[in-house]
């Protein structure tokens, strides 16, 4: 009883860690994303759609990290500033674990005056996204 007690608080560290491994890696490809369009006007209302299993071990006991379905999505935007969310799951044997979280990107937006109209020019992060929101009481 001890043995299995123990197996099951490994699994259900190592798929608290997948989860997080899973936030890092879609807020790398999300800040990636909005670098690749930063000169567009409009942000991606989807940035990725949902992905995984994206296997963090090998054999039957290893972890994994899946990005929920729809994916990250836009959340809100303000003018200078958006908000994306998603879900990342963290697997590990017979142990989930589950983050929902939204991060914040500042920019400062470029405009140029086209026959006295304001055109848009491209957009400029400040840093590369901020977690403002876990579903977790525990940090990432």
């Amino acid at each position: 009883m001890e043995k299995r007690m123990s197996t099951n608080a490994v699994l259900i560290l190592q798929a608290q860690q997948a989860s997080r491994a899973g936030v890092e890696w879609a807020m790398e490809n999300l800040y990636k994303t909005l670098l690749a369009c930063s000169d567009k006007e409009e942000l991606p209302l989807r940035a990725m759609t949902g992905t995984g299993p994206i296997h963090l071990t090998t054999g039957t006991e290893g972890s994994a990290f899946f990005i929920l379905y729809p994916g990250i999505e836009l959340a809100n935007r303000q003018n200078e500033s958006c908000i994306y969310s998603f879900t990342s799951l963290g697997r590990a044997g017979r142990a989930s674990y589950e983050l929902t979280i939204q991060v914040k990107f500042d920019f400062v937006e470029h405009f140029h005056l086209v026959n006295g109209l304001r055109v848009f020019n491209s957009r400029e992060y400040i840093g590369n996204g901020e977690i403002i929101y876990c579903s977790s009481p525990q940090s990432i």
